[in-house]
């Protein structure tokens, strides 16, 4: 199945969403949710630089350990993941990382612990406007190994697994007793380690327009224990480990680009 992605520029011949135009960002891409982390995420680069903010769309570029690297933030929830990674595929992106947070649903997962996921449960309806429910939203396999790798390296220790992804943060609430039986506990079970609200669309999308994604996230809380994070103490550090283990694997996925040449 093929999908050809439109593009969509404004009078200035940027795109149409995310402001940016040719030359403006790099071909390696980190993508976190909240606009207000990429500053956070760009200090983690070589050298970075502010190049545009529109809409929830906020973006640095620079370098890291010679490589070109960009932070874009796509807001909150699949209909702009889908918009923000479609409009990089006209600008010659190839490798796009989400760095974000999620909530724990896997009966042992530990808040503070980094998760790389390797596939999403499609409990979202962006992605049924692109192919079918039964297609499935895989990470893809050259992400996850460069994730791996890059915290192997740096001596970070991680976990593997599955996402559900879902667009009513609120009925999937711990505060609703009765959808946590109903609707949450069929997904822990079946051995879904965390839920976020934009993988499941980041995969499939980038797979039909031929991109790489992947998603590596810090888990904030458990569901059945109780147990979170301190948002002031503990997640700072996180989000920089996290980062610098997507970091590294966007420069093992452009070095092995390089290789193909």
């Amino acid at each position: 199945m093929s999908y050809e992605t439109l593009k969509l520029t404004n009078k200035q011949g940027k795109m149409y969403h995310i402001g940016m135009g040719d030359g403006e960002i790099a071909r390696n891409v980190l993508l976190p949710g909240d606009p207000g982390r990429c500053e956070i995420i760009a200090k983690c680069f070589d050298e970075s630089k502010f190049v545009a903010t529109h809409r929830e769309y906020t973006t640095y570029t620079g370098t890291y350990q010679g490589t070109d690297v960009a932070v874009m933030s796509t807001g909150m929830g699949c209909p702009s993941v889908a918009i923000g990674i479609e409009e990089l595929k006209h600008l010659n992106c190839k490798n796009l990382i989400r760095v974000g947070t999620c909530g724990g649903w896997g009966y042992n997962i530990k808040p503070g612990t980094i998760i790389i996921v390797t596939g999403a449960v499609r409990g979202e309806g962006t992605s049924l406007e692109y192919v079918p429910v039964e297609y499935p939203a895989i990470a893809n396999i050259d992400v996850v190994n460069a994730l791996r790798d890059a915290a192997k390296e740096l001596g970070v220790p991680v976990e593997l697994g599955l996402t559900r992804s879902h667009d009513a943060f609120y009925k999937e609430s711990p505060g609703v007793p009765e959808m946590v039986e109903k609707r949450i506990r069929p997904w822990a079970e079946a051995g879904v380690k965390v839920v976020e609200n934009e993988s499941s669309t980041l995969f499939i999308v980038s797979e039909l327009i031929g991109l790489r994604a992947g998603t590596i996230l810090v888990v904030l809380d458990n569901i059945w224990t109780g147990e979170e994070i301190d948002y002031d103490d503990d997640l700072p550090p996180l989000v920089e480990k996290m980062t610098q283990i997507a970091l590294g694997a966007l420069v093992k996925l452009q070095a092995m680009d390089d290789a193909q040449k």
